[in-house]
């Protein structure tokens, strides 16, 4: 197809403007519709309702040529296919020298923890992990009174007032510290993490935008983790079934120190049919008991565990099992249409006790769990199980007349379901699976652990 343009339909902040100005004016806030023939009125009332500018510039052809008048003289005129046929811009790709020695590491040389409570309030005061509230309560979190689910939970809630009970879901992922590992495979977990806060809150991933950060791409080293990452980002999106509608490219982000990390930012946004039953992140109900959806997990390679306790950015990144993932997000959405789930929250940084403290802190109550026995058969090491970052695990907590239901639900879609404990009390308790406390903290201690370090640092 192609188009038809008429500058003179464009409005202008300026007069006399050379056509060549107006196609090339990069002025913010501009978006182009294409609307079907004979319903330009339509639109064009939603514009007026919100007093905002709107006007019919073109139409589109049958003919293939791009052709753009002005004060009816054709001042341009392309071919549609050498504007949609973009030259392909290709620089030598090396990944660094040392990534291979960076991705070794001998888990069994790091000895384990003496003391598991210093080191989960360690893991709640690292910036990566902490509760980012200095910084959110510092603006308006209200969207035209939208909002029904603020910052602060896996992710914010709007509600459509124009078509109920319909809402939108938004959610950010990013991680240099995967990146920086495995850009590829870091991509893909930050996508799989998105579609999982996206699911826990009770909403179905719908679409992506991103912002991809990286250094000077004339480096061959710079231009492979940008090249990795944004293929991992397309391997992502199509396994998910989830479109790239947008994006931004950030490049040269260096001194003489070096690069940034590699981040590519996630922006995920998904469709909630009811906003009436969005499920929340905190504990809800005493006596409920928690589950774990997914897979436990053994991988520490690149987690903040490794980072924080072993001083150490290294290993082999948690695999991305995408067809493991919408087995997981299929039956977390079919346990809160069907049960009375009471809270939802995706395992991440810092692992599973991470995720349980951040939900007795947000719901203001304590958890009772136990390791199950299969889960230590083996070699498997206690803070592999309790710090590991493998994607696609789900906390949830249904009422225990509910649990065997929830269990069937996981059989019937193949997926991992390993009852972990008990909501109540004032502390989070960790057993060991033959009862043997090794985190047991009260939720004040885990509150100013988790509340007090950004404002702290920024004091």
């Amino acid at each position: 197809d192609g188009l038809e343009i008429d500058l003179d339909r464009v409005p202008r902040r300026e007069q006399g403007m050379e056509p060549w100005e107006v196609m090339l004016s990069e002025s913010q806030e501009r978006m182009l519709a294409v609307v079907e023939a004979g319903r330009e009125e339509e639109v064009l009332a939603i514009f007026r309702k919100w007093d905002l500018n709107a006007e019919v510039v073109g139409t589109v052809t049958a003919d293939p040529r791009v052709r753009i008048s002005d004060r009816g003289a054709l001042v341009a005129e392309v071919h549609a296919g050498h504007l949609a046929e973009a030259p392909l811009y290709d620089l030598p790709a090396e990944p660094p020298e040392d990534l291979a020695a960076r991705r070794s590491l001998d888990l069994e040389s790091l000895p384990e923890p003496d003391d598991y409570n210093a080191v989960l309030l360690d893991l709640l005061r690292s910036p990566d992990i902490a509760s980012k509230e200095w910084a959110f309560r510092q603006y308006d979190q209200t969207v035209q009174a939208n909002t029904v689910v603020g910052v602060g939970a896996d992710a914010a809630v709007l509600r459509l007032k124009e078509c109920p009970p319909l809402g939108i879901a938004l959610t950010t992922e990013g991680s240099g510290r995967y990146c920086q590992l495995d850009p590829r495979r870091g991509v893909h977990l930050a996508v799989l993490e998105a579609a999982s806060n996206l699911v826990c809150i009770g909403a179905e991933p719908a679409a992506v935008t991103n912002c991809l950060n990286f250094g000077n791409p004339d480096k061959p080293d710079r231009f492979w983790y940008f090249r990795e990452s944004v293929e991992g980002l397309a391997e992502a999106c199509q396994a998910l079934e989830v479109p790239v509608v947008s994006g931004n490219v950030s490049l040269y982000n260096e001194n003489e120190q070096g690069p940034v990390l590699p981040t590519p930012v996630i922006g995920m946004v998904g469709v909630v049919r009811d906003i009436a039953r969005v499920v929340r992140p905190g504990f809800a109900r005493d006596g409920d008991s928690v589950f774990l959806l997914g897979d436990v997990g053994k991988e520490l390679g690149g987690s903040e565990y490794l980072r924080r306790h072993h001083a150490r950015d290294a290993g082999t990144l948690p695999s991305s099992d995408f067809a493991a993932a919408r087995r997981v997000h299929a039956c977390c959405r079919a346990a809160q249409q069907q049960l009375p789930v009471s809270a939802c929250h995706d395992c991440s940084d810092g692992g599973l006790a991470v995720a349980l403290a951040e939900m007795a802190l947000i719901g203001s109550r304590g958890v009772q769990m136990r390791l199950p026995e299969k889960w230590r058969r083996g070699s498997a090491r206690l803070d592999a199980l309790l710090f590991n970052e493998s994607p696609s695990r789900i906390l949830l907590t249904v009422p225990e007349s509910d649990a065997t239901k929830l269990e069937q639900l996981a059989a019937e879609h193949h997926v991992g379901c390993a009852r972990l404990g008990q909501v109540g009390g004032t502390r989070a308790v960790i057993e060991d699976a033959d009862g043997t406390p090794r985190i047991s903290l009260c939720l004040d201690d885990l509150r100013e652990a988790y509340e007090c370090t950004i404002p702290s640092l920024m004091a």
